[in-house]
């Protein structure tokens, strides 16, 4: 009598167990496609600002990025980056400072699980000191914006942790002071 009470409450207990695991799982697989996370822009220049410095020599002189800023951009699908750099050359020993203002999208790499920057265009260049700008050579004026979208396009803005996570990735849009990745089934 005992016996058959112990089986009947064993697999009661197990029949509720699988029923509520089916149950979430259904539940969970209906509302996947409303899954969102947000990362704040803060957390994405934090991560590039620690790569940063990096610098590249080149025949006129070299050119080193300072840092960089990641904002909101003039459209959902776009970021605004703010790099600061320094120009080195024979004519200006001391270097030049300046900002190279940049318009660009969001791409994730699904392989690395890393997000990027996309299609950088060079918006704006400004110098800190406007009275050197005339030392400056030409090759020098003219090498700024691509060695500085050439090498932050090689920094990752955002790492994922879960594989798992990362591959149902759906959408990313830029918003205005974060980026919301939109999870999809």
């Amino acid at each position: 009598m005992i016996k058959g009470l112990i089986k009947l409450l064993s697999l009661s207990i197990l029949l509720l167990f699988v029923s509520g695991c089916s149950w979430q799982q259904e539940e969970l697989s209906d509302t996947t496609s409303s899954i969102s996370t947000e990362i704040m822009y803060d957390e994405i220049t934090e991560k590039l600002n620690s790569a940063l410095p990096r610098e590249e020599k080149l025949e006129f002189g070299t050119i080193k990025i300072l840092g960089a800023m990641v904002e909101e951009g003039e459209t959902p699908q776009r970021v605004t980056m703010r790099v600061k750099f320094v120009v080195v050359t024979f004519e200006i020993p001391e270097g030049l400072e300046g900002e190279v203002t940049l318009d660009c999208s969001i791409v994730y790499n699904t392989q690395a699980k890393v997000l990027y920057i996309k299609d950088p265009k060079v918006v704006e260049i400004v110098y800190a000191d406007a009275s050197l700008i005339d030392y400056l050579p030409q090759k020098a004026k003219d090498a700024i914006g691509s060695v500085v979208v050439e090498q932050i396009s090689l920094l990752p803005l955002y790492k994922f942790s879960s594989a798992f996570i990362a591959r149902y990735i759906e959408d990313i849009t830029a918003d205005k002071d974060k980026l919301i990745i939109k999870y999809g089934k």
